[in-house]
């Protein structure tokens, strides 16, 4: 019984930062009609309880994560059970961007338990999130504060910044050094602490200048429309002294525990460890916690690694996630690859192209949105490709 391929039923988030009607990528690849009025932001593909994947079993569709416990050793695989317990211990996305993210970051695995158990209607479960995002289409994101010599040009082309730093201790601009932890947190508390009237000061000099200009940069047009939506909010200031992300198609960069972030544009395939936990300071209607942000914030972290897939037909991605690991497999007209389940459960989720699994004799099809796991105990099995292809093949490492 566990020794084939189970196709996954997956649904769909539609928050409103998504990208509406066919321009999402999501509902070609969900095998739904579009409506051009909704938002189709995130497809989820795991066992998270906000919205469970599921197999059709004997006629009857069953939850992922019910399948699994009826038999996790043979389907997560004995050493995926020792380590992580009886579920799926990852869960893979794909995103649709329209418009910013909040500025938001996570929690590591002891904040989590406690911000659970303090407010779980916030934190509704008690898992860190480490994530890796890997360019479908493209991305543009912020990720960490911007360094030295980068800020001081900040404050040469909007002097109004000046004031935001004003009377913050301990922060020195006039050497080429890094910042140390303790100025990289004062700087987060001035941005995400400023004064209510020093802000709509600060920001409506940013209006004018912006407005003023006959060619804005990208991050001004972004820092435009999220002023319309969201007014006097101090994630607009965040949006100039976070590290500014362009990843092409197949790059990528992998998120650690407290590190402040947001998505601006673009399409991406996200994995991430089994959670939904958020810890927001702008940039949303959602609930805000910056004091619980600060405390989590790793003031270590400064630019994003880009990460450059290996140049094969299969792109490995190597981040410290012990939850799961990443590789893209791209092919051109026919091809085999023969793999093995070494022991621990796969998802493979088909973005584009048609591929024939073949496994312990039997024959399997697939086409492009299509996902399914591999229990561990399928073994060997083989991949076979009639046309170019693109999928991504998550493993335990």
């Amino acid at each position: 019984m566990y020794k084939r391929p189970y196709k996954l039923i997956n649904r769909i988030q539609n928050y409103a930062w998504g990208k509406k009607g066919n321009d999402s990528v999501i509902p070609s690849l969900a095998g739904v009609e579009a409506d051009s009025n909704t938002p189709y932001a995130e497809f989820w593909i795991g066992t998270h309880p906000k919205l469970p994947s599921r197999i059709e079993l004997n006629g009857d569709l069953v939850l992922l994560e019910e399948f699994i416990k009826s038999a996790p050793e043979n389907i997560l695989g004995k050493e995926v059970v020792e380590n992580f317990g009886e579920n799926l211990p990852y869960l893979l996305k794909i995103l649709s961007i329209g418009k910013a993210l909040s500025i938001q970051t996570h929690p590591d695995k002891a904040a989590a338990c406690a911000l659970n158990i303090i407010a779980p209607d916030k934190y509704p479960d008690d898992n860190h999130k480490p994530e890796i995002a890997i360019a479908f289409t493209e991305l543009k994101a912020l990720a960490g504060l911007k360094n030295k010599r980068e800020i001081k040009k900040l404050l040469e082309d909007y002097p109004v910044f000046t004031s935001v730093l004003e009377g913050q201790p301990g922060v020195s601009l006039n050497n080429e050094e890094q910042f140390t932890d303790a100025e990289r947190g004062t700087l987060y508390n001035s941005i995400l602490f400023i004064e209510t009237e020093k802000l709509e000061k600060v920001i409506s000099q940013i209006l004018k200048l912006i407005k003023e200009k006959s060619n804005p940069e990208y991050i001004e047009e972004v820092f435009l429309r999220e002023f319309e939506e969201y007014g006097f909010d101090p994630g607009l200031l965040a949006l100039f002294f976070f590290n500014l992300v362009h990843l092409k198609k197949g790059e990528a960069f992998f998120t650690p525990a407290g590190v402040p972030h947001a998505y601006l544009c673009g399409d991406i395939v996200e994995c991430m460890a089994t959670s939904d936990n958020v810890v927001r300071a702008g940039l949303t209607p959602k609930f805000k916690d910056i004091d619980t942000l600060v405390k989590i914030l790793d003031t270590s972290y400064t630019a994003p690694n880009i990460l450059q897939p290996e140049a094969k037909n299969m792109f490995g991605y190597k981040t410290p996630a012990e939850e799961f690991s990443l590789s893209r497999v791209l092919t051109q007209d026919s091809e085999q690859i023969n793999l093995d389940t070494s022991g621990k459960i796969k998802t493979i989720l088909l973005l584009s192209g048609k591929i024939i699994l073949k496994t312990n004799g039997e024959r399997f099809s697939y086409h492009n949105g299509d996902s399914f796991i591999l229990p561990a105990e399928v073994g060997k099995y083989r991949m076979i490709t009639t046309e170019n292809t693109e999928l991504f093949i998550v493993d335990i490492p």
